[in-house]
C-alpha cells in the first residue's frame, strides 16, 4: 500500500509542479528515456500531453517521433516517456532533439502547473571510425536549482578499440559545496565503441538570490585517451530568474532592445546561457535558438547549422575572416534553401577567387591551395591523389570539393574554437 503524506499534497494554494528533464544518452543507445516528475503528489488522477519535435536531431532517420497522454494516479511523482533511436548506419555529430509537455486534463488539473515544459535528449556522435587513443572531454552546463541536478557530458571525439577511463572530480567556484551543489568524484569507463556518458552532480536550492553561481567539473588520469578540454563549468542559475527560450524547427532569432555590450554569452551542452550583467533581464537558457538581434549587433549561433555553414566556407574559400556583410548574405542564401554547392559557386566565381587561386589553376593547384587555405597544411599523398582524381574525372564540381573540404571534420575542429559560442554578422535585406 502506498501511504501518502497529506499536510504534501498539491492543492490550489500549493500547486504541484511538473518538469521533463533533459537526458544524454550514447550514439550506440537503442532508446532515450525522458523523466516526467512532479514535486509534490496530486489527491487525485490527472493528464498531461507530451509530443517531439526537431532540433538538431530530425524524426525519422534519427529518433522516433512520439506523442501522447501521460496519466499520473493519486500519489505518483514520476513516470518516463520511452522514444526509439533508429540506427541508420550513417556517420552523425552529436546531435540533439526535445519534448514537450502539453495540456493539463483531469480531476486533478487546477492543481498542477508546468514548471519546466521542454526537455531536450542529446544523442552522441556515432558512426565514427574507430581509433586508437581518441580525445576525451568534459562540456560546459547549466542548469536551475528547481531540477536539482546538473548532467556533465564527457565524451569521446570517436569510439576507441580499447577500454578508455578517466577520473573526474568537482571543485568550486562562486558555487560552494555546502549550500549550491554536492561534491563529486570517481572515474568513469568507457567499453570499446561507447563515446558518451554522463556525471550527475545534484544541486541544493538554497535561499541566495545570485543570478547564477558555477563550479567545475575536472577531468584528470585518462588511459588510452588524451584529454580535451579538460575543464567543464556547470553554471547554477537561481529559480527566480532563469528564463528558457526554446526554438522550433525554423530559423528562431531573440530580440534584446539592449547592447551586446551588456550581456555574457556561453555555450553549454544543452544550448547558450545569456547573461545581462546589469541585472536588468536576469539569466536567459537559448534552446535552438539559431540568432540573437541586440541593438549593436547581430549573433549566430547555429554552427552546426546554415550559419556555421556559411562561415566555413567563406573562410575556406579566402583564408580570412569573414566580413560582417559578406557573411550576412550567404547567411540569407543558405536559410532560403540553397545548397552548399550553390554557394561554393558563388565564390568560386568571385574575383577575389581569382585573386587568391589564379585566373586559371590547375586542378593539382587548385587542391594544393584547398589544402593550405582550409586545412592550412600539405596534403598528404593520398588525399592530394583522391581529389585530384575527382576534378580530373569530374567526379564533382571545384565548388563541391571547396564544399567537402569547408565541411570536413577536420575544418569543423580548426574552426569551432572561433565560433562556438556565437559569431557576428550583419543580416541582410
Amino acid at each position: 500500500a502506498t501511504i501518502i503524506d497529506k499536510d504534501l499534497l498539491a492543492d490550489t494554494t500549493h500547486l504541484a509542479g511538473i518538469s521533463v528533464r533533459d537526458v544524454v544518452v550514447d550514439g550506440k543507445a537503442d532508446t532515450v528515456s525522458f523523466a516526467v516528475v512532479l514535486d509534490r503528489a496530486t489527491s487525485d488522477s490527472f493528464s498531461v500531453g507530451y509530443a517531439t519535435s526537431n532540433g538538431s536531431a530530425v524524426a525519422g532517420p534519427d529518433y522516433t517521433a512520439a506523442s501522447g497522454i501521460l496519466t499520473f494516479g493519486a500519489g505518483e511523482t514520476a513516470k518516463t516517456i520511452t522514444v526509439v533511436l533508429p540506427h541508420d548506419g550513417l556517420t552523425k555529430p552529436l546531435e540533439i532533439f526535445n519534448l514537450t509537455l502539453g495540456a493539463i486534463s483531469g480531476n486533478a488539473a487546477s492543481t498542477v502547473q508546468v514548471t519546466h515544459g521542454t526537455g531536450h535528449a542529446t544523442i552522441g556522435a556515432h558512426g565514427q571510425p574507430v581509433v586508437a587513443t581518441p580525445v576525451i572531454s568534459v562540456t560546459n552546463i547549466v542548469g536551475g536549482e528547481k531540477i536539482g541536478y546538473i548532467d556533465f557530458q564527457v565524451s569521446l571525439n570517436a569510439p576507441s578499440n580499447s577500454q578508455v577511463s578517466v577520473n573526474y572530480g568537482t571543485a568550486g567556484g562562486t558555487a560552494n559545496s555546502n549550500y549550491d551543489y554536492v561534491t563529486q568524484s570517481g572515474q568513469l569507463i568507457f567499453a570499446p565503441g561507447v563515446t558518451t556518458q554522463t556525471v550527475r552532480v545534484a544541486l541544493r536550492d538554497d535561499s541566495t538570490t545570485d543570478i547564477s553561481r558555477d563550479f567545475t567539473l575536472n577531468l584528470s588520469n585518462a588511459t588510452n585517451a588524451v584529454i580535451g578540454n579538460t575543464v567543464g563549468t556547470g553554471t547554477i542559475v537561481n529559480n527566480s530568474v532563469e528564463t528558457q527560450v526554446t526554438g522550433g524547427v525554423a530559423i528562431d532569432t531573440v530580440s534584446y532592445n539592449a547592447s551586446s555590450s551588456r550581456f555574457t554569452l556561453t555555450k553549454v551542452s544543452n544550448g547558450y546561457l545569456l547573461n545581462d550583467t546589469a541585472g536588468l533581464n536576469g539569466t536567459d537558457l537559448l534552446v535552438n535558438v539559431e540568432r540573437i538581434h541586440f541593438s549593436d549587433k547581430n549573433i549566430a549561433l547555429d554552427t552546426s547549422g546554415t550559419g556555421g555553414e556559411a562561415y566555413r566556407i567563406y573562410q575556406a574559400a579566402f583564408n580570412r575572416t569573414p566580413d560582417g556583410g559578406g557573411l550576412g548574405y550567404w547567411i540569407s542564401v543558405l536559410d532560403k534553401g540553397a545548397s552548399l554547392k550553390d554557394v561554393g559557386g558563388g565564390f568560386v566565381g568571385s574575383a577575389e577567387f581569382q585573386s587568391v587561386y589564379g585566373t586559371n589553376p590547375t586542378n593539382a593547384q587548385i587542391i594544393d591551395r584547398f589544402y593550405q587555405n582550409v586545412l592550412h597544411r600539405a596534403g598528404e599523398s593520398g588525399g592530394v591523389t583522391y581529389w585530384n582524381g575527382v576534378l580530373d574525372s569530374h567526379s564533382a564540381s571545384v565548388a563541391e570539393v571547396l564544399g567537402f573540404f569547408s565541411e570536413s571534420t577536420e575544418n569543423q575542429a580548426g574552426v569551432i574554437g572561433v565560433i562556438q559560442n556565437g559569431f557576428a554578422y550583419i543580416p541582410y535585406g
